[in-house]
């Protein structure tokens, strides 16, 4: 059935990734590679899976809100975490500008919509059991970004995947998640007046 095929697709995507980023190959083509591959599955969840997208005024607020939140979580957990996470950051920021932009964006919409709404749903026919499935979740989500962003980097961003899952469980929706995440990820992958100050200056 297809949707064993799309979650055979995310599982071994770690493995993907491994592959991709640990070649030879150009970084851009590697970024390039990588966001085709994550659009590949999305695609197939989008044309086989109605997805829970509200576009309204109050999914806007609460995506808004989750950005702040977020930018103020990884400034704070990245004393914590010893700004490990700008290691990943480093091979981004030698991207073109507009590749940046882009890959924030696609991250945005391409992981929310594989993570957050296709994988939970999908274990969720298995468990029984929505709590159960956003931790396994989750524990794949955080996996999945080790192969650019390091092991300690990935449990960072596997605990701020916690308030993406939260919302997700309490609204059953995606829309203000993919503003929260798209805008989170550009916001880190340019080089603003804060990222200066406290993260290029670590690179």
């Amino acid at each position: 059935m297809i949707k064993h095929f799309i979650f055979l697709l995310v599982i071994i995507s770690p493995i993907i990734r491994i592959i991709i980023f640990k070649s030879n190959s150009n970084p851009i083509f590697k970024h390039i590679i990588w966001n085709i591959f994550k659009w590949k599955i999305t695609l197939l969840i989008v044309l086989n899976y109605k997805l829970p997208l509200k576009v309204t005024l109050e999914s806007l607020i609460y995506g808004l809100t989750m950005f702040l939140i977020s930018v103020l979580y990884f400034i704070l957990s990245s004393f914590i975490f010893r700004f490990r996470i700008f290691k990943g950051l480093s091979e981004i920021y030698n991207l073109p500008l507009i590749l940046r932009i882009l890959g924030g964006l696609s991250a945005g919409i391409t992981e929310e919509v594989i993570y957050r709404n296709f994988l939970v749903l999908f274990l969720d026919e298995f468990f029984g059991n929505l709590l159960i499935s956003c931790f396994l979740s989750s524990l794949i989500f955080g996996i999945f970004h080790i192969p650019l962003w390091g092991f300690f980097s990935s449990i960072q961003i596997f605990i701020w995947s916690i308030m993406f899952y939260i919302y997700f469980l309490v609204k059953g929706e995606l829309f203000a998640l993919i503003v929260a995440h798209s805008l989170n990820d550009i916001f880190f992958f340019l080089k603003t007046p804060i990222t200066n100050k406290f993260f290029v200056k670590k690179l």
